[in-house]
C-alpha cells in the first residue's frame, strides 16, 4: 500500500519516501510519502483559514461532526482493526477491544456531554486555534482520535503527526474524514520521518 500525508482533504505525495515493514514477515508492507516541511506549512495555512470559520461552529454541528465519525468507525471497525493490527505487529482482538472500541466509547461520552450541556453565562469558552498533535506508534488509532476529536469539538484544528511507525492510521484517518466529509481545512494528517518536520510542528509560532 502506497501511503501519503493528507493535507487541504488532498493525499500529498513527496520525492522522500521510507518503506514499512511487516513485523511478522518483515517483508516491504507500505511504501510511505516522507513529507517535508513546506508541506507542514501549507497545512497550517490551510487549518488556519478554517478555523476561522470553526473556532464560531454551533455545539450542535460540532456534535453531528463526532456522530458521523462514530458511524463511520462502527461501520469499518474490523477493516480498520485488521490494517493497525498488522502494522503494529498486534493480535487482531487486542487492537479491537483496545483501539477501535476504546475510541468509539470515547465518542459516545463525548457526544454524550455534549448533548446535555447547559450554557453557564458565567463561564466563557474560547478555543485556541490550530493544535498540532504528535502521536506514538502504540495503539496508534486511539491515542489520535482521542485528542483530535476533543480538540475539534472544543472549536480548533488539527495538524495530527502520525508515528513512522504505525502509517497505515494516516490512511484510517483519511478515510474518517472523507467518509465524514470533513472540511479540507479541518483536519491535516502529517506522516514523515524528517526531523526538521517534527522540530517545525513543537515550534513553529502559528501552531
Amino acid at each position: 500500500m502506497q501511503i501519503q500525508s493528507f493535507i487541504n482533504g488532498e493525499p500529498v505525495s513527496s520525492k522522500n519516501t521510507f518503506i514499512k515493514k511487516n513485523p511478522f514477515t518483515h517483508d516491504d508492507l507500505h511504501q510511505v510519502s516522507s513529507a517535508e516541511p513546506l508541506n507542514v506549512v501549507r497545512a497550517l495555512q490551510s487549518a488556519q483559514k478554517f478555523y476561522l470559520e470553526w473556532k464560531t461552529s454551533l455545539l450542535q454541528t460540532r456534535i453531528e461532526l463526532l456522530q458521523k465519525v462514530r458511524q463511520v468507525l462502527v461501520k469499518n471497525k474490523t477493516t480498520f482493526a485488521k490494517l493497525e493490527a498488522l502494522d503494529q505487529g498486534l493480535q487482531l482482538q487486542f487492537v479491537e477491544t483496545y483501539n477501535l472500541d476504546s475510541v468509539i466509547l470515547f465518542l459516545d461520552q463525548l457526544i454524550l456531554e455534549l448533548t446535555h450541556y447547559k450554557l453557564d453565562k458565567s463561564i466563557q469558552h474560547s478555543s485556541v486555534g490550530v493544535i498540532s498533535i504528535i502521536g506514538s506508534w502504540n495503539l496508534s488509532l486511539r491515542v489520535l482520535c482521542e485528542r483530535i476529536f476533543l480538540a475539534l469539538a472544543a472549536g480548533n484544528t488539527v495538524l495530527a503527526k502520525v508515528s513512522s511507525g504505525s502509517p497505515v492510521t494516516a490512511f484510517i484517518l483519511q478515510a474518517i474524514a472523507n467518509e465524514a466529509a470533513f472540511n479540507p481545512g479541518m483536519l491535516q494528517i502529517i506522516l514523515s520521518d524528517d526531523i526538521e518536520v517534527k522540530k517545525l510542528l513543537i515550534s513553529h509560532p502559528g501552531i
